[in-house]
């Protein structure tokens, strides 16, 4: 009865704050398991290497309005590829950046693509297995968003209780 009444006295804008930080934080932690678990599964995928079918050279030129010092340059190899598991045959794009022309004619001469796939669903592949850092970052995202959400519940709270300093 005690907890009914307590909930009772609580604004319902604090309620509904509060039921919305914790479906967030439902959610980024259902998001962060699911990314671990998808993260440490690519560990253990198989590693291909290919041939190009096509490279695409592109150059790409960066460049800020109202600043002609400030453009930059660098080129792009646009792969065509692919590949073969279990019979089926799947086929794929990937762009890799390169720092100059030189390097974009190199990576068009040797045309060999190396990559993992999952083997449960193979037309997902990957350059190399992830590291730590997506996961880290939803982590560290849901600490932020708790932060913040507890210092609004706390305001909230403070301004319909009349305990404003």
């Amino acid at each position: 009865m005690d907890l009914i009444a307590g909930i009772s006295a609580i604004h319902p804008l604090v309620l509904i704050a509060s039921i919305a930080l914790i479906l967030v934080d439902v959610l980024l932690l259902f998001h962060a398991l699911r990314r671990g678990m998808q993260y440490a599964s690519a560990r253990e995928w198989p590693r291909l290497q290919v041939h190009a079918d096509s490279v695409d050279l592109q150059s790409v030129i960066h460049s800020r309005e109202g600043l002609p010092t400030s453009t930059t340059r660098h080129y792009e190899a646009v792969y065509t590829f692919r590949y073969r598991v279990e019979g089926r045959e799947y086929s794929k794009q990937t762009v890799r950046s390169v720092a100059d022309r030189a390097e974009a004619e190199a990576l068009k001469a040797g045309q060999t693509l190396s990559f993992i796939y999952n083997p449960r669903q193979p037309e997902q592949t990957l350059d190399m297995p992830p590291g730590p850092a997506p996961f880290m970052i939803t982590v560290i995202g849901l600490l932020v968003v708790n932060a913040m959400g507890l210092g609004l519940i706390s305001n909230l709270a403070a301004f319909f209780s009349g305990d404003l300093p």
